[in-house]
């Protein structure tokens, strides 16, 4: 098991300090560290003896801990932390990145399912765009389902009459 598996299974380390709390922690032995009394010797027995870890963050949210482990204590000099401080921008600002462009993927392909949705309405009851809009929020509110995912539904069904009767 690893150790990021490690520390998220028993809650506590340094990775967990750092995306909770700290901005930055650094450990120089596991051996004699009480602050994680379970993933401590975890650490140990792995054969890992000192760590750092950083928080990425953006001004909106915590996105995870880069970790640094080393096999001998006091690995880590005030330089390497410096260093450090530079990768975890640089990868906070790329998942960052990575996150929106997902999202903006993810809404676009939402955006074209919904406008799908609604040209399938307007065709098969004779009604226009905002109608038709109206008529998939509606059910979406009475049904407790995203308008995403009844769109996509509707979609999926396609043109089966029987499938879309009840709409109304």
């Amino acid at each position: 098991m690893g150790l990021d598996s490690i520390q998220e299974r028993v809650g506590e380390g340094p990775c967990v300090d750092a995306a909770r709390s700290e901005e930055f922690v650094r450990c120089n032995d596991f051996r004699t560290d009480p602050r994680w009394p379970v993933f401590g010797p975890a650490a140990v027995d792995a054969g890992v003896l000192s760590s750092m870890s950083f928080r990425l963050y953006t001004e909106d949210e915590t996105i995870g801990a880069l970790n640094l482990f080393a096999l001998t204590e006091n690995a880590f000099s005030d330089e390497d932390e410096e260093l450090g401080t530079v990768l975890a921008i640089h990868a906070a600002v790329a998942l960052y990145a990575a996150n929106k462009t997902e999202q903006f993927k993810s809404g676009l392909a939402s955006r074209d399912t919904i406008g799908q949705a609604k040209g399938m309405l307007m065709e098969r009851y004779g009604i226009d765009a905002v109608q038709a809009f109206d008529l998939i929020s509606r059910l979406s509110q009475n049904e407790n389902i995203p308008v995403a995912a009844l769109a996509a539904e509707l979609v999926t069904r396609g043109s089966d009459p029987a499938a879309a009767r009840d709409l109304r």
